[in-house]
C-alpha cells in the first residue's frame, strides 16, 4: 500500500531568476526513485499535476518544474499563444532550468 501524497510547489534558483515547480511525492521518509514530469507547450497545467501525483501513487517522488518560470509562469489553452511562449523559451535556458530541477 502506499502511502498518502503530499503536493507542495517548491521554488529554486535557475541562474538568475527563480524557478517554481509542482511536487508529488509518497508520505514517507524512505528514499525514493524520482521523476521529472516536463511540461507540454500549454505550461504547467492541471494535467501535468495529475500525471506528477500519479507517478506519486505509483511511489515515486515527481517534480514538475514550470519552464515558463523565465516568461512568469505563462499558462495559456491557445495553440498560437502556446507556440509563441514555446519559441520565446531558448533551448540552452529550459536545458539550465531542468538542471536545476535535478
Amino acid at each position: 500500500m502506499v502511502a498518502p501524497i503530499r503536493e507542495i510547489t517548491v521554488q529554486y534558483p535557475s541562474g538568475k531568476i527563480g524557478m517554481k515547480a509542482f511536487v508529488a511525492a509518497p508520505q514517507t521518509r524512505e528514499k525514493l526513485p524520482a521523476v521529472i514530469v516536463v511540461q507540454e507547450w500549454w505550461g504547467l497545467t492541471d494535467h501535468i499535476k495529475d500525471i506528477a501525483r500519479r507517478y506519486a501513487a505509483e511511489g515515486y517522488v515527481a517534480i514538475a518544474p514550470d519552464l515558463y518560470s523565465r516568461l512568469g509562469h505563462a499558462l495559456t489553452t491557445g495553440a498560437g499563444e502556446a507556440g509563441k511562449l514555446m519559441n520565446t523559451l531558448k533551448q540552452e535556458d529550459g536545458l539550465a532550468d531542468l538542471n536545476a530541477t535535478v
